[in-house]
C-alpha cells in the first residue's frame, strides 16, 4: 500500500464514478476511517451510502459529477469557530486513506442538494460540504486529465507557496512540495507557509467561505511531512514541534 506522500502525489479529483457497489470489507474500512476522523476532530462527519438522488448530475461552477452514490458529509458544531478548517484537515486525512484503497474522491462545495443533505443533520450543526467517493475507471476523463495537468503545473511553481527568512526546519521544503498538491476550491491554492525565526505559520492569501476548508486541507498535507508536529487552528496558526 502507498504511503501518505505517494497518495498526495497520486490523488486528483474524480468526478465520474462507476456503478459497482463497494465490497463489505472496503465499506467497513470507510466507516472506521470516517468515525476516527469524526472523533479526533470533534466534528459531525457521516458516511452516506446509496443516495444518488442528492446529486442528480447538477451542473455548477465546480464541474459535472456523474454516478455519485456514496459520500461523506462534512459538518461541525455551529459553536465551533474552527469547524470548517477541521473538516478540511480531517476530511483530507480520510481522502488520502481512500486513495490508498484505490477509490476516487472529490471535494464538493456546491454540486449537490444542500437542503436535502442538510436534513441529515441534527440541529446545531453546520454543513460545510461533502466528499464524494467510489470506484472509478483507471483512465481519466478529458476533464480529469486537464485538472491533473493544471495541478502538477501549479505544483512545479513551489515558490508561490512559501516565504522564509532562512530559518526553516529541515523538513520544510518537502512540506512545501506536499502543500503545492493540496486540493482547494476552484484550484486557487490560497495557503502559503511563512517562516520567521524558525516558526512556521500557515497564512491565507484569500478569505471567503471556502478558504477555511482549504486551510485545513493544506495543513494536513504539511503535517504528513513531519507527523510529530501539531498545528494551531486558524489563519496564521503555528506548526508546533513537540
Amino acid at each position: 500500500m502507498m504511503d501518505d506522500r505517494e497518495a498526495i502525489f497520486a490523488r486528483i479529483s474524480r468526478r465520474s464514478y462507476r456503478p459497482d457497489p463497494l465490497d463489505a470489507a472496503t465499506d467497513a474500512k470507510i466507516c472506521d476511517l470516517v468515525a476516527a476522523a469524526d472523533r479526533d476532530g470533534g466534528l459531525f462527519l457521516a458516511y452516506v451510502k446509496d443516495r444518488p438522488d442528492l446529486f442528480g448530475g447538477i451542473r455548477k461552477t465546480y464541474g459535472l459529477l456523474s454516478g455519485v452514490r456514496n459520500f461523506i458529509v462534512l459538518a461541525g458544531a455551529e459553536s465551533d469557530p474552527d469547524a470548517a478548517e477541521k473538516c478540511g484537515y480531517f476530511g483530507e486525512r480520510v481522502v488520502l486513506e481512500l486513495t490508498k484503497l484505490g477509490l476516487g474522491t472529490c471535494w464538493v462545495g456546491g454540486s449537490f442538494d444542500r437542503g436535502r443533505v442538510g436534513e441529515l443533520l441534527a440541529p446545531g450543526r453546520t454543513l460545510f460540504g461533502v466528499i464524494t467517493l467510489g470506484k472509478v475507471d483507471a483512465a481519466f476523463s478529458p476533464r480529469e486529465r486537464l485538472v491533473r495537468f493544471s495541478t502538477h503545473l501549479r505544483a512545479s511553481g513551489e515558490g508561490r507557496f512559501h516565504r522564509t527568512d532562512g530559518t526553516e526546519p529541515d523538513w520544510f521544503f518537502e512540506a512545501v512540495a506536499r502543500l503545492a498538491l493540496a486540493p482547494s476550491a476552484v484550484n486557487r491554492r490560497p495557503v502559503f507557509l511563512n517562516v520567521e525565526h524558525g516558526v512556521v505559520r500557515a497564512v491565507l492569501r484569500i478569505r471567503d467561505a471556502f478558504t477555511p476548508i482549504d486551510l485545513g486541507i493544506a495543513k494536513f498535507h504539511v503535517a504528513t511531512a513531519f507527523p510529530d508536529g501539531v498545528w494551531e487552528w486558524g489563519d496564521g496558526g503555528r506548526f508546533l514541534n513537540p
